[in-house]
């Protein structure tokens, strides 16, 4: 019965020998499988769906918040100083102030676009009073001003002057060719004396035998005298003076104008200048010399050489034209809901020109 038991043991101590597992096999096959885990490639992004890491910014400063006044003022351009124009001018915000100034436009074009235009006692002018060009030079236009605003208010002084034109100098002087083309033309000379001989034969008495001769000259043809200078021709006409100047014009329209009002208007256009003098006229032709009687055989008694007389003065030049006065016109704009036919009707009493 031992024996028996004996064996029954030793049989399956030997089959779980060879079924069981070692500590190292057990601990083999979970590093391949650790392994392969971690040598498994990894599945790529989308890179359509990546997104993009910036760098940090920095924080932005909070806007700045600015007060109704502040906005104001930055909406609003104000004139307190005087402006001489140096080129065509354009003038828009919101609001625009004249406050106690003057702007001169000489022959610059100004423009003011303004919701609200005010003017504070200000004046508006192109040329001072009386300006004159350059000489021997046209007056120049002044220049335009034109304001469209949507209420205007306040008191303005508008003064419209042309430049007047510039001298023109004198008379007109000639130059070298010109005196010598308006010059007479010359007498023509006279024919000198002409002389043939003339003799005497001495004979003796009664045989009237020739025994000596004795010639001289006398004046067979007398001289004549050279002819008169032709007279010299009528000078140039003088220079035509230069045109005056325009005054500009002045036309401001906006929807609300009954606080606005124009104090004073000047309109004045440039003087044209006077032409000048003419040219002096052209010398009188010089007179013929009389024929010579120079073995002095001649009775004659030829009158002094005679030169021609000078040209009458050239006319005077032509004065230039005054410019043209401009127009100053206030136009009241009608809103968008004014039916055709009250804009119509309304359209003489909404424009006003001085």
């Amino acid at each position: 019965m031992r024996v028996l038991s004996f064996l029954f043991f030793a049989i399956l101590i030997l089959a779980c020998d060879e079924l069981s597992f070692t500590d190292e096999e057990t601990q083999g096959d979970s590093l391949i499988d650790i392994k392969k885990v971690e040598e498994k490639p990894e599945k790529l992004p989308d890179k359509s769906k990546e997104v993009k890491i910036s760098p940090p910014e920095l924080e932005e400063e909070p806007p700045e918040i600015k007060t109704p006044e502040e906005i104001l003022e930055e909406e609003t351009v104000f004139i307190s100083e005087d402006m001489n124009l140096e080129k065509d001018t354009v003038i828009q915000n919101r609001k625009v102030v004249l406050d106690m100034i003057t702007i001169k436009t000489f022959e610059y074009n100004l423009v003011i676009i303004a919701e609200e235009f005010i003017s504070n006692h200000s004046v508006i002018q192109n040329f001072p009073e009386g300006q004159k060009a350059k000489k021997s030079h046209h007056g120049r236009d002044g220049g335009n001003i034109q304001i469209e605003a949507g209420i205007a208010k306040g008191e303005l002084q508008l003064i419209l002057n042309g430049e007047k034109a510039g001298f023109v100098s004198g008379f007109r002087h000639l130059s070298g060719r010109e005196k010598k083309a308006l010059k007479g033309h010359d007498g023509e000379d006279g024919y000198n004396a002409v002389y043939r001989p003339a003799c005497q034969t001495y004979y003796i008495p009664i045989i009237w035998m020739p025994i000596d001769q004795d010639c001289w000259d006398v004046c067979s043809v007398f001289p004549t005298a050279g002819s008169p200078g032709g007279k010299g021709r009528r000078g140039l006409p003088g220079f035509d003076g230069k045109n005056g100047g325009s005054s500009g014009s002045f036309y401001l329209k906006a929807f609300e104008l009954s606080d606005f009002h124009l104090t004073d208007i000047k309109n004045i256009p440039g003087e044209g200048s006077k032409g000048s003098k003419g040219s002096l006229g052209g010398r009188g032709g010089r007179g013929g010399e009389n024929g010579k009687d120079r073995k002095d055989l001649c009775d004659d008694d030829l009158p002094r050489r005679k030169d021609g007389k000078r040209g009458a003065r050239g006319s005077w030049g032509k004065s230039g034209r005054n410019g043209q006065k401009g127009t100053v016109c206030l136009e009241k704009l009608l809103k968008d809901n004014t039916t055709s036919l009250e804009k119509e009707a309304s359209k003489k009493e909404n424009i006003i020109c001085y």
